[in-house]
């Protein structure tokens, strides 16, 4: 005899949620005009760099950048960290750099659905936006996860608003436990980039010595990330 399974309190919501609002996929270019309304992202200081990525910079070293990233099963979050201009983003065959506020590139982020998850499935769902029921629930949801996340989103960027601070945040995900994916680049990296370019080259290559012998980089990757870190001390052009 076969038993079938009980829906479960968020199959349940979801289903409410198809009844009410219908099915209609909201293409992601449409997606960004809502969440710019919503957010007030261009009179927040953000500038638009292109599907749904902004950028606000902070000074030479930092840009802050703000994303509608979209994930499995219909959905967005919203990514947010900083552009370092002192950390590549390319070295496995040579040293690549983004240096300008067109070319910014996450090198320190968080998600919203991971940096403010919780225990209750209710609330985590108010840190996604669905674009699989039509533009009037998308942007209510999305609403929804602004009001939810700005105020920390806006401590994070006030406290990464320097190296010491991109440093401490680098830190705090270094120490983490990450229950799914570890981030790219290694937070691990970031602080030792960090390090250099606030004069404590001896940390650095100290961590980079111990980064060595945990992920046995090959030669000439492991060549380069000394070369990054000698350049992140001196910021020089690559």
């Amino acid at each position: 005899m076969f038993f079938l399974s009980k829906r479960t309190a968020r199959q349940k919501y979801l289903e409410q949620v198809g009844r009410k609002y219908g099915h209609e996929n909201v293409p992601f270019s449409r997606v960004y005009p809502h969440f710019e309304e919503v957010s007030s992202v261009a009179a927040r200081g953000y500038s638009s760099l292109g599907k749904g990525l902004y950028g606000q910079p902070v000074s030479d070293d930092i840009v802050h950048l703000l994303k509608v990233y979209f994930v499995k099963g219909g959905r967005c979050v919203l990514k947010w960290g900083a552009s370092l201009s002192f950390v590549p983003h390319q070295w496995d065959k040579e040293l690549r750099w983004h240096r300008t506020l067109k070319s910014s590139h996450f090198d320190l982020f968080e998600l919203s659905l991971d940096y403010f998850h919780t225990k209750h499935w209710r609330e985590n769902e108010e840190l996604v936006a669905s674009h699989t029921n039509g533009a009037i629930h998308l942007r209510e949801a999305l609403t929804t996860l602004w009001g939810r996340v700005v105020s920390g989103v806006d401590e994070w960027f006030a406290s990464a608003s320097d190296i010491e601070g991109v440093l401490a945040r680098a830190e705090e995900q270094r120490q983490r436990t990450w229950t799914e994916f570890r981030p790219w680049p290694d937070p691990e990296f970031i602080s030792m980039c960090c390090l250099a370019r606030l004069g404590r080259t001896d940390e650095a290559y100290s961590r980079l010595a111990e980064y060595r012998k945990q992920s046995d980089p090959d030669t000439k990757i492991s060549a380069n990330l000394e070369r990054a870190i000698a350049q992140a001390h001196a910021h020089i052009n690559a």
